[in-house]
């Protein structure tokens, strides 16, 4: 169900004290609004108008009735605020990479999220390891904040660019009182996704190497753990690739012009190696032997690297990878940047933000680098990412003498960082970027906040005691199953790592074949028939369903993405994952019954698509 908000094109701008010249402004961008609402100009045209505001402004204000000169001083009102002048969904949607391409007739990303506001009895979500639906009161939180922009750019005469620099400045002031960093030292850059993060520790070995960027090798190498279970873009990006066809930056336009996976624009050579090290070395969880192999694969590694060869190195430590592990531990790395200081970057990738305001704390006190999401664990609309930079390792960014960064800074990072966007202690990067306003990445930041403040705001015993009930009735769900086989969890003392269920999904008993679970390519179909009403989308006869099945099949559910586990058997785990905003609201005792009864659906719903895979499929193709 959709707020009413959507059919009421900016109506949640308060007109009062209006002068009359602001009020025909705001019924131009009402209607601007109402154009991109109903598609009644092509998404192209949209654009190419956009380009040339007055033109379309011009169409608009023939059907407003208004003196020439009201008219014109309207419309060089409505112009500052045009690119606001949009439904939420749509601004949502703006300002990132393919990952934000909706559907236009399923109005779903390529997750099968919805930017659109999603009311909790419209759709089981237990995706937040992938990435959520946008919820309604977030949604409607957000929408009263951008009206509350447009209210501010018809009444005062601001640049945009400075307000949005000071809302992109509450957030950064957020996240370091939610995460309690006001006596630590450190610089925040809000990133298009946690993707996008990765480019920088890579930006900043790179400056460490400056004598030696002109050679044809490369003295920069990244080192990435749990390949496999991090983002699929996070190696181009590490190493300064396209990892998208489609590029935040709005003047640039994905298409023939990026070539994925090949050196962003300015590098003209591959200037960084790349180490990956797989999550597992069989569908098996991570034991201690294997943790110790990679930790003493690593410490070799980085002897060669930085001993014998004169690297930098960015090493990372993913806490947690789509299946819940941590890789490498946390002992490893702080042993490696004591011993290497400078010639090492260590890094915490906590994309998934399934961490204690006091681990993102430390990890800064001992030098770390510390990437986080607010798209994942927080389920704010997909997708936002930040960067946090110790004081004391962000000194290419600060320092006036670092002359390599003011003349060899790429010009493709202009295409996913904004200078209006890096905290302006790094005052050094700030002034190589270009100043433009990522609203979608804004506002995407902003339904993560208002989820990320009523998590925080909830006592730790109580988080702790919700999560942990949930994991206790969903264990129980999946081993009553008569296809879903739970896989084993790391043993952890953190009780958000318990927040991601995987699990295998057996195939039917007359269906084994060569494997009795379904293999990697049938469980990306799954992935999508979960999020579908089955019935209605592939047109199976219901006559012979009981009323009770059917109910069950038209139940969208969206889950996390499915992981290859062992790439030698094609073995796949499906995820389930709680997010913030279900603890937060579990301390009501009928909502926890509700999200308990929402988890029985699901496995419900998981069971029949299983035992009617090869059905349903037929229909698919």
């Amino acid at each position: 169900m959709e707020p009413k908000t959507l059919s009421r094109e900016l109506q949640g701008v308060d007109e009062t004290d209006l002068t009359p010249t602001q009020s025909i402004a705001l019924q131009l961008l009402r209607h601007h609004s109402l154009l991109v609402r109903k598609q009644s100009v092509s998404a192209e045209k949209i654009d190419i108008l956009e380009n040339h505001p007055t033109v379309l402004l011009d169409l608009i204000a023939s059907t407003i009735e208004a003196s020439l000169e009201e008219l014109a001083e309207a419309k060089q009102l409505a112009v500052g605020a045009l690119v606001l002048a949009k439904p939420l969904n749509v601004l949502l949607s703006e300002g990132g990479d393919d990952r934000q391409k909706v559907d236009p007739f399923t109005q779903k990303n390529k997750y099968y999220c919805r930017f659109l506001p999603t009311q909790d009895t419209a759709l089981i979500q237990r995706g937040s390891c992938t990435c959520s639906s946008t919820a309604a009161d977030a949604y409607e939180h957000v929408e009263k904040i951008r009206d509350s922009i447009i209210l501010r750019l018809l009444r005062t005469p601001i640049d945009v660019s400075d307000l949005y620099e000071e809302k992109i400045q509450s957030v950064r002031s957020t996240l370091k009182s939610l995460y309690k960093l006001h006596d630590v030292a450190h610089s925040i850059v809000i990133t298009p996704s946690g993707t996008d993060s990765e480019m920088l520790p890579t930006l900043l070995a790179w400056m460490r190497q400056s004598p030696n960027l002109c050679q044809e090798t490369s003295l920069v190498t990244n080192i990435i753990m749990a390949d496999g279970e991090v983002g699929s873009g996070t190696k181009s990006a590490s190493v300064l690739n396209y990892f998208s066809p489609q590029v935040p930056r709005p003047v640039t336009r994905g298409g023939d012009d990026i070539a994925v996976h090949r050196p962003i624009t300015g590098v003209h050579h591959p200037f960084v190696n790349m180490v990956a090290i797989p999550a597992r070395g069989s569908e098996r969880l991570p034991d201690a032997e294997y943790l110790s192999k990679i930790e003493n694969f690593v410490s070799g590694k980085l002897v060669e690297l930085i001993e014998e060869k004169g690297h930098t190195v960015v090493l990372h430590l993913v806490h947690f990878t789509k299946t819940g592990i941590l890789l490498p531990s946390l002992g490893f790395l702080e042993k490696c940047k004591k011993k290497y200081k400078d010639s090492l970057i260590a890094v915490v990738d906590a994309c998934q933000g399934r961490t204690e305001d006091d681990a993102v704390k430390s990890w800064l006190e001992k030098g770390f680098v510390v990437l986080l999401t607010g798209s994942k664990f927080f389920s704010g609309a997909p997708l936002s990412g930040a960067i946090l930079i110790p004081h004391t390792e962000a000194t290419a960014f600060t320092s006036e003498s670092t002359e390599t960064l003011r003349t060899s800074l790429p010009e493709g990072f202009s295409d996913f960082f904004s200078a209006l966007d890096v905290d302006p202690s790094l005052h050094v990067l700030r002034g190589l970027l270009p100043r433009w306003c990522n609203w979608g990445v804004l506002f995407r930041w902003e339904t993560a906040v208002f989820e990320m403040e009523r998590f925080f705001a909830l006592p730790k015993k109580e988080r702790e005691e919700g999560a942990r009930q949930w994991l206790a009735n969903i264990s129980r769900l999946l081993q009553q199953s008569k296809h879903c086989q739970m896989m084993d969890q790391t043993v952890r003392d953190d009780y958000l790592g318990y927040t991601v269920v995987s699990f295998k999904l057996r195939r039917p008993q007359e269906k084994h074949g060569s494997s009795p679970f379904f293999l990697q390519e049938e469980m990306k179909e799954i992935h999508k028939f979960l999020s579908t009403d089955i019935l209605k989308e592939y047109k199976i006869d219901p006559s012979r369903l009981s009323l009770e099945t059917q109910k069950i099949f038209s139940q969208c559910v969206s889950i996390g993405q499915p992981v290859l586990i062992d790439s030698n058997h094609q073995t796949s785990v499906l995820r389930i994952a709680l997010g913030a905003p279900h603890i937060t609201k579990m301390v009501n005792p009928s909502y926890q019954q509700f999200l308990f009864e929402q988890d029985k659906i699901m496995v419900s719903k998981l069971d029949l698509i299983a035992e009617h895979f090869f059905q349903i499929n037929k229909h698919n193709s």
